[in-house]
């Protein structure tokens, strides 16, 4: 009987040293490499978030909210879902709002589609709405523009139009093709 238990005994053990040396071997495997980044996958992602961008002197020059986002790091760019973009200005302040967004963090470029609207709000002057389909932000040249059909309106006047550029830092703004305008002339 005593012989039996030497020879059970030896079994496991046997048993143990050979899963010791399995287990060792698979150890000392590589970890299986990271997918390398590409175009299809995001990094991370945020939900209902704000951001406050400012510039070296610590002042804000625009904020961006989105209920949505997903950053992919190939080309650091995120895709955005209802992203609200205002750009703050020493006179007037600049409320983009849209479906969707694409943000190009490099360039400082955004691209907003889907019922894209922006609000302009002087101290001075009647509020400005504009209304498009696609708009392309440059946040650093402060400009905006756009190739679809365009709705500006200002208190009671409209003007409609395909195509816009705009710059917003000088105020000048040129609209590319198929205008027509209605002014209203207040009363004397």
């Amino acid at each position: 009987m005593n012989s039996l238990r030497y020879i059970a005994l030896l079994v496991v053990v046997l048993i143990l040293a050979s899963l010791s040396g399995w287990w060792l071997s698979e150890l000392r495997k590589q970890p299986s490499p990271a997918i390398a980044p590409d175009d299809t996958h995001y990094d991370y992602f945020l939900t209902n978030f704000d951001a406050n961008v400012v510039n070296e002197q610590g002042k804000t020059i625009y904020l961006l909210k989105a209920a949505y986002m997903e950053h992919f790091p190939l080309n650091n760019r995120a895709v955005l879902t209802q992203p609200h973009f205002t750009l703050l200005e020493p006179t007037s302040t600049w409320e983009a709002q849209a479906q969707n967004g694409v943000i190009f963090a490099r360039q400082q470029t955004l691209d907003l589609s889907g019922n894209v609207v922006v609000r302009q709000t002087a101290k001075t002057t009647a509020a400005v709405i504009l209304t498009t389909d696609k708009l392309h932000i440059n946040v650093k040249q402060k400009t905006l523009q756009t190739a679809s059909k365009v709705k500006i309106q200002s208190g009671k006047d409209t003007i409609i139009a395909t195509g816009l550029r705009a710059n917003l830092a000088n105020g000048q703004l040129e609209l590319l093709s198929r205008v027509q305008g209605q002014y209203h002339v207040p009363p004397r």
